[in-house]
């Protein structure tokens, strides 16, 4: 018996005196865990301050898949039935979120089961969340099978007009970058810095009198351009209707202030829904008014033609002639229209 009780002592001596540090520090990295804190995206505006791209609070949603073993619900079909409620929520495929919930690495604490959730969407999974819990608390044989369903705090990228100036504003990924356009162009201004927050856990849930460290996010710079969206909107109604009519591949048109030289509108068409980039066609993704290759030189003589006509150097009626065998090729420059010198 002395024996034993020795041992107790040598063993406790070792851990609380001998080897304590290394045994606190791996409990902090147990017990503390990391997020970070998304920064607020900057918002993208036309020169009166309508809004053409805003940043709005969203929610990832994930879950722990070990909270839907059998012995913590103590049902053998607890991703079945979460599926089943969550799949119609989520718009969501129910044998895909089954997989999800039951991966197969056993010890896997964490899935995202979607992601830039509206506040409406996770709203509706934590009233059914907590009307299951309270079923489960005064029904012993029920199971919460959403008990093991939680939401990251995030943001989504909302266009509110939809289509207009898309080519110019561009795209959000996935990953909150800019993908095209302004928010490509602009990324680092727009996007501001992340913060992070260290906090003691317990189960899941923050222990308040623990202690934390954070580090605030730097919200994102507003940008504002010299887009006037309801020119915008005339502009690329206007392209729209003509490219349809001529049955034309694409089309593009640009409105500037002559005096300042600000671009008022640039439309293309067709165009693409940044909201929902599974509908655009790939070839869309772009601004084809600054970034399409032509030819100048046809442009140039219609603007020269336009020019004569305006200063009456010439008159449509005069024709131009060559004699047999001379051509445009050989440098034939004969003519019978008269011009005015210094045109």
């Amino acid at each position: 018996m002395t024996l034993v009780l020795l041992a107790f002592v040598v063993r406790l001596f070792q851990v609380q005196a001998v080897d304590a540090s290394a045994y606190a520090a791996k409990a902090d990295r147990n017990r503390y865990v990391g997020q970070v804190l998304e920064a607020e995206r900057g918002g993208i505006t036309d020169r009166h301050g309508v809004a053409l791209a805003t940043t709005e609070d969203a929610y990832d949603i994930t879950a722990d898949p070990t909270m839907f073993a059998p012995d913590k619900l103590k049902i053998t079909d607890g991703p079945e039935q979460a599926a089943v409620l969550l799949a119609p929520i989520l718009g969501q495929d129910q044998d895909e979120l089954v997989e999800k919930l039951r991966p197969e690495n056993k010890a896997l604490r964490y899935v995202k089961l979607a992601s830039r959730q509206t506040p409406q969407t996770w709203k509706q999974i934590k009233d059914l969340k907590a009307a299951l819990a309270k079923k489960a608390g005064a029904d012993k044989s029920a199971a919460n099978a959403l008990a093991g369903v939680f939401s990251v705090p995030t943001s989504k990228r909302v266009y509110p007009n939809n289509e207009l100036a898309a080519g110019i504003l561009g795209w959000v990924n996935a990953a909150g970058e800019g993908g095209g356009g302004i928010e490509l162009q602009l990324d680092k201004r727009l996007a501001g810095e992340n913060g992070k927050i260290r906090y003691a856990q317990s189960g899941g849930r923050l222990v308040p009198t623990a202690g934390s460290t954070e580090t605030p996010a730097v919200p994102g710079d507003d940008v504002e351009l010299t887009i006037d969206r309801d020119i915008q909107w005339a502009a690329q109604n206007a392209i729209g209707k003509q490219v349809e009519e001529s049955r034309a591949d694409r089309g593009y048109v640009i409105v500037q202030d002559t005096r300042t030289g600000e671009v008022l509108a640039m439309a293309n068409a067709p165009g693409f829904d940044p909201n929902d980039l599974t509908e655009a066609d790939p070839r869309t993704l772009g601004n084809a008014a600054v970034q399409d290759a032509f030819e100048p030189g046809s442009t140039a003589k219609v603007l020269s033609m336009a020019a004569v006509l305006e200063e009456n150097a010439a008159t449509p009626a005069p024709t131009s002639s060559c004699p047999t065998g001379c051509t445009a090729a050989t440098g034939c420059s004969r003519t019978t229209s008269t011009t005015r010198p210094g045109i």
